[in-house]
């Protein structure tokens, strides 16, 4: 009995096992033939055997599915076979055009609906950043170089190449920093400006982040000092020329904050020598104007076409006076400047203007009386010791004149400090 139980078990192990070697052999053989197929149309493009294949099984959809993964997979290994290195752009392009063509043509002729998303465009794209990347490191464009290489893709044949050679270009742009100041410098502020401009630029233009750069900071910081040492040079130098050292402290703030470097210590020497310039009257505080006065006229001409740049200007049409005041605070020692009176009066009875100036309410001086044909007028006055500074303007009329409109001008004005 138990010798009938174990011939029957071995019976029924011996028929799974050879239905198993049967399915096998089934599969393997279509398996087999498709590869073949896929194979010989890769070398020639014969489609024929590959329909027949698909067309047989079409009624066994678990076949029919097998086979379709066949050809995905085939497909794959053609876009494989693209996937290497290559040594110039025409050979690239060659065998893209080749695979790509291959797979538009086998979609179109297969006869089952195939996978169209191979990815192999953004495979070609990415090979032709890598080679356009060492085209521009050959030209030393390291920074266009590294921005190619930033969009090779993690599945390119070439990826694995990408880290060694961005630290190979690192390295070159480094050196080519160093090279450019050793060949452009010279003991000089100009010199220095346009290496640390160089810098600057590189720092925020370039697609290689160098701002953390020990051997990049420690040069930049070299040259910011180098560039505000000589300018503290020059500001000291001309200490006795106000003006002077007043514009080169302007420069430094200008060029320092133009490329995002720290200029906050010229600050106060911009203030410090700003009190001390002189300055035209238009630049003041103004305490009190009556309507009538215009308190800054960048450029104006009398009757006699002088110019009057950075002008105050009474516009009168009647015969009253009117005052403007300036906050001096006893900073300076002298005014300078010139009157001039521009009329519209079309009578023959000409109308006049002057001006008074009154220091803390003592008057320091009278103009003549100026019509339209008289030429400018102009005066130098002692301010020493004034705070308040007020000018007080007259156009008058006689009876008989046609009243139009008047003009009376105060330009090319400077006050003189302590």
């Amino acid at each position: 009995m138990k010798k009938n139980i174990v011939n029957i078990l071995l019976i029924i192990i011996l028929g799974v096992f050879v239905y198993f070697i049967l399915m096998n052999s089934f599969l393997f053989n279509y398996k087999k033939e498709m590869n073949n197929y896929m194979d010989e149309y890769y070398v020639n493009r014969q489609i024929e055997s590959i329909n027949e294949l698909l067309n047989k099984y079409k009624n066994n959809e678990k076949v029919l599915s097998r086979l379709e993964d066949i050809i995905d997979d085939n497909i794959q290994n053609w876009v494989a076979k693209f996937n290497i290195d290559y040594d110039n752009n025409e050979d690239l392009d060659k065998y893209y055009d080749f695979i790509i063509n291959l797979i538009d043509e086998f979609i179109k002729e297969v006869s089952v609906e195939v996978n169209k998303d191979y990815k192999i465009e953004k495979l070609y794209e990415s090979k032709k950043n890598y080679l356009l990347a060492l085209d521009c490191y050959d030209k030393k464009d390291f920074s266009r170089a590294y921005e190619y290489l930033e969009l090779v893709d993690t599945n390119d044949s070439y990826f694995k190449k990408v880290t060694k050679l961005k630290e190979n270009i690192y390295l070159d742009y480094m050196n080519s920093i160093k090279n450019y100041v050793n060949e452009n410098l010279e003991d000089n502020l100009d010199s220095y400006k346009n290496i640390l401009k160089y810098l600057e630029d590189e720092k925020e233009n370039s697609s290689i982040d160098i701002s953390l750069d020990e051997d990049f900071k420690k040069l930049e910081d070299q040259y910011i000092k180098l560039v505000k040492e000589k300018y503290l040079e020059l500001i000291n130098n001309n200490r006795d020329n106000y003006e002077t050292s007043y514009d080169y402290v302007k420069e430094a703030i200008s060029f320092l904050t133009s490329i995002n470097v720290d200029a906050n210590e010229f600050i106060p020497l911009l203030s410090d020598l700003n009190g001390k310039l002189d300055i035209n009257i238009t630049e003041l505080e103004v305490l009190d104007a009556d309507n009538e006065w215009n308190q800054k006229v960048l450029a104006v001409s009398d009757n006699k076409d002088n110019v009057y740049k950075e002008a105050i200007v009474l516009k009168k049409s009647d015969n009253t006076k009117s005052s403007i005041s300036y906050n001096l605070n006893g900073k300076y020692k002298s005014l300078e400047g010139t009157i001039g009176i521009f009329s519209l009066d079309s009578s023959n009875d000409k109308s006049t203007g002057y001006i008074k100036i009154y220091g803390d309410d003592k008057l320091l001086y009278t103009s003549k009386k100026l019509n339209q044909d008289s030429n400018c007028v102009e005066f130098n006055i002692d301010v020493h010791n004034i705070n308040v500074l007020r000018i007080t303007g007259y156009i008058t009329y006689s009876n008989s004149s046609k009243i139009l409109e008047d003009f009376l001008i105060i330009g090319n004005t400077s006050l003189e400090s302590e």
